[in-house]
């Protein structure tokens, strides 16, 4: 059931969000692993796991907005000890406070759950038992042979989650989670080589669970800095094209 995601206007064929009407037996074999897949992602080891609130049970938007309105407040409030001095090789004028800048770092993946490597998702969730390789293999051949019938057309994915399958969310936020796993130990590299010379300024802009913020697959990255240093423009061009690259493996 294609749905238009631009309502009233009428929408392009990229405007529209193609939900799957499974059959109720679909539906009734996928709810075997339901609780399985849920009790797993919230017992995962790295806390960048509780950044995710999207259809999270207990849940939803407002608990990330107020995380970040916390982020942002404590962050103004308690900038000066945060950053003590700006140095002057950091392109400031002299060892003095020169303003500050707090930024967000806003990415929404386009086509997110059509697009996940399903093969590969499976794969590493077989390797951290988070289900045993007969129900992981399971759910995998069922999602790739799972057909989608247009008239007298019949399709079958070879990417993506289902949308509408009941477990499709827990997946794709479990392959949120591998792909930030991967990621923020990068950025932190990228910080700690073109970010070496001020340590406070390196700490203030490298994603963490504290200014982290996820629903489903829209994500945003509070960050903040001196206002003449060049820190996050920097910061920003690298770990844009950091994400480029983690994309194309993986969402």
């Amino acid at each position: 059931m294609p749905l238009n995601k631009i309502s009233p206007e009428i929408p392009s064929p990229k405007d529209m969000r193609p939900i799957c009407a499974t059959q109720c037996l679909f539906k009734l074999i996928e709810a075997r692993f339901t609780y399985k897949l849920y009790n797993a992602y919230e017992n995962l080891p790295n806390k960048i796991s509780k950044a995710q609130v999207g259809f999270m049970p207990s849940m939803n938007t407002q608990v990330n907005l107020l995380r970040l309105f916390e982020s942002v407040r404590k962050t103004f409030s308690s900038w000066p000890e945060k950053i003590p001095l700006v140095p002057a090789e950091s392109q400031c004028t002299g060892d003095q406070h020169t303003g500050f800048s707090s930024a967000l770092l806003f990415i929404d993946y386009q086509a997110a759950y059509n697009s996940i490597d399903r093969k590969r998702l499976f794969d590493e969730i077989k390797k951290r038992n988070i289900l045993n390789k007969d129900e992981a293999d399971f759910l995998l051949w069922l999602y790739s042979n799972q057909s989608i019938k247009l008239e007298n057309s019949e399709v079958t994915t070879k990417f993506g989650v289902p949308q509408g399958g009941i477990n499709s969310p827990i997946l794709f936020n479990f392959c949120m989670y591998f792909m930030l796993e991967e990621l923020l130990p990068k950025s932190q590299e990228i910080a700690n080589i073109h970010l070496n010379r001020n340590s406070s300024i390196r700490d203030s802009i490298v994603p963490s669970i504290e200014n982290t913020f996820i629903f489903a697959d829209d994500l945003a990255f509070h960050l903040y800095g001196p206002t003449k240093s060049n820190a996050l423009q920097i910061y920003f061009k690298k770990f844009i094209i950091l994400l480029r690259d983690e994309s194309k493996s993986g969402v």
